[in-house]
């Protein structure tokens, strides 16, 4: 499959972006590939439950990219300055510098933690947004809203940062249970 072949809407803001639906995320890779020429790093960034579904399916593409996955437990408490500083010590750890990437792969709470992590790390590194759940996919992986919680409340230190692009694979629907899908 080619990326002319996916379906994809171009969002318009200051800085424009893709949102490929129906892309399968084994493709990703060549997909990152063809955009960046000097991408050597990657960090996804995931909770443990998606990890283990779709971890092994979205790093085949990366071919010769050094790739590594940071995972946090599930959970709205985990989008915290805590965790935050735990996710910019393990990819300093793994080497993560200007012209790294980050994919959040996961819900919303990923979406926003890997999200507010990408916005502030370094100044600022890309980010992709690959939403695996049904809000995620319409609505919190669109629109570059990234945040975490503060013990003053939800979502109070955030940014407007939008992703490169937003690679939605509609086959991670499959795996949710039935009511958060309907």
């Amino acid at each position: 499959m080619s990326f002319a072949e996916l379906q994809k809407i171009e969002v318009t803001a200051d800085r424009p972006y893709p949102v490929f639906l129906g892309a399968p995320l084994e493709e990703l890779g060549a997909y990152l590939h063809s955009q960046f020429e000097d991408l050597e790093h990657i960090l996804i960034i995931s909770d443990h439950a998606v990890r283990d579904l779709y971890a092994e399916r979205l790093k085949k593409g990366f071919f010769d990219k050094r790739v590594n996955l940071l995972t946090v437990p599930a959970g709205e408490k985990e989008k915290s300055l805590e965790r935050l500083s735990q996710l910019t010590t393990a990819a300093l750890r793994c080497g993560a510098d200007r012209h790294t990437l980050v994919i959040a792969l996961g819900g919303g709470v990923i979406g926003d933690l890997a999200g507010f992590f990408a916005s502030a790390f370094m100044r600022g590194i890309r980010l992709i947004q690959a939403p695996t759940t049904l809000l995620a996919q319409v609505d919190s992986s669109i629109g570059g809203k990234v945040a975490v919680n503060l013990p003053a409340g939800k979502n109070i230190l955030g940014a407007f940062y939008p992703p490169r692009a937003v690679w939605t694979d509609f086959t991670t629907l499959d795996s949710l249970p039935w009511g958060e899908v309907e």
